[in-house]
This record gives C-alpha cells, structure tokens and sequence, in this order.
C-alpha cells in the first residue's frame, strides 16, 4: 500500500469515527441521563456490560453514590451511529438532522405522545415539545399522575427527564413501554418527520437525505423505500417539484403501512 493510500484509509476512519460520534451525543440514556457516547461506544459492536464513564467521574468526584450505569446501547441507536460512520463524507450532515413541531402530529393522544417521545430520542423534536403536548393531553381530558408532571416541566427540561415521565405516562395511560432495542422508536421517530415533511416543515431533498443516514438500508423494511427514492433521486437530478407527487406518495405509504 502506497503512502497515499494509507494516508486517506486512516482520513477516512477519523472521518467515520468523527461522523459517529456526532450522532451519538443526541441521544442519551434513560437510565442515567447521560449521552450513550459515554457507554463505551467507541468499541464497535460489543454492546455488553458498558459502564458509563460520566457516571463513573461523578462517584469519583463525590457527586454521586450510586453505581454507575452499565446499559448496553439500545440497537436502533447503534444502527444510527454505524449507518452515520458509513455515509460517504459527502453526504453527512453536521446539522443534525431534521426537526419539526408536534403541530404536524395531529390531535393530542397517548399515540402521537408516544411518536413525539420516540422523535426526541432522535432529534426530530424538541423536549419542550413533547412538554407541550403533554399539557394539550391534559386540557383534551387525559391526566395521569406522571403526564400532569411531564406537563409541569421547565421548558428548558433535558431530554432524559422528559424521557423518563413520558415513558411512564404512557404505562399509566395503558401502554407499554418504548421499546429501545428494536426498530419501534426507529419507526415511529421517522413517522413523525415524515408528517412534518408532508406539513410542508422539511425540504425534500433535506427530508430524504436524513432518511437515507438516519435510516439507511440496514434499518426496518417498512422504511427502506423511503431510503431507496434518495437513490434515485441522486440518479434522477429533476427539481424537487418534478419529484413531490412521487415523494408524497411513498411517506403517505410509509405512514399507511407502519399504522
């Protein structure tokens, strides 16, 4: 291997590791409330046993007297940050995805809470969002015990306490909890961006790139159409408005289909 060659294989793996680590941070523990960068993600794809290290400083420092936290990192999450680490650098985007409002989400219910909770998780809405769709719950005449505090919360409330009062919200409404290790809040975080696009919140080329990172073809099946139009759409080079009616129908699909 030539001294060129060797020089872009190791550019290309700080790029992968850079593109994984940008993903990870948006995305924390439900247990600890730390990012699942600290649970030992730089090891591939041994997700056994990882204790976290921010846990790990606060015992050290006399913050904490609990023990750290040793969740493994959820498998949608460890999909995400992998796809992210195989994206072409062309392709990457460091703004962090896409976001839009729960407005698009339709009439408060249990269900569209559990989409904006899933959604947080990845980024596509805020927590003051899924704040404020506790709070219309409430006034359309759901109230639990944990919804009434998820509503309660400062605006500025982090991820992972709203994470964690959401999540029981909806057991006390009847449900059941998120499933983080399988491809459930994949699917419904990408159900509420895929509103927010038809609401007209997102571009289109925006919109279909994201999937393609976010998602990528090693994510559920029902999404990989979704993936596969921002292929084509690479291959086609038309203006977004020649392709809209055939972007619309695959997210009205994909909505139809993951109901």
């Amino acid at each position: 291997m030539s001294l060129l060659s060797r020089w872009r294989s190791r550019r290309d793996a700080r790029r992968s590791r850079r593109a994984r680590f940008r993903f990870l941070p948006m995305t924390t523990c439900g247990d600890c409330g730390h990012p699942f960068l600290e649970h030992g993600a730089d090891a591939d794809h041994d997700t056994s046993d990882r204790t976290c290290s921010e846990c790990m400083y606060e015992i050290d420092h006399g913050f904490s007297t609990e023990p750290p936290c040793r969740r493994p990192i959820p498998a949608d999450v460890l999909r995400g940050a992998n796809a992210a680490a195989a994206m072409p650098p062309r392709s990457r985007k460091d703004d962090g995805g896409v976001h839009v409002t729960v407005a698009s989400l339709g009439v408060p219910a249990p269900s569209t809470l559990r989409e904006a909770t899933a959604a947080m998780q990845w980024g596509v809405v805020a927590p003051r969002d899924v704040i404020a769709l506790a709070a219309d719950l409430i006034a359309a005449g759901t109230v639990t015990e944990s919804l009434a505090a998820l509503a309660s919360l400062y605006p500025d409330a982090t991820a992972p306490d709203v994470f964690s009062l959401s999540s029981r919200a909806l057991v006390e409404a009847g449900g059941r909890p998120l499933d983080r290790d399988g491809e459930e809040v994949s699917i419904l975080a990408l159900r509420v961006a895929c509103k927010g696009y038809l609401a007209g919140q997102l571009r289109l080329r925006v919109f279909f790139s994201w999937v393609h990172e976010r998602v990528s073809h090693d994510g559920p099946d029902a999404a990989q159409p979704l993936v596969e139009f921002d292929d084509e759409l690479d291959v086609r080079k038309a203006s977004d408005l020649r392709n809209r009616p055939d972007a619309a129908r695959l997210v009205a699909g994909f909505l139809t289909a993951t109901q």
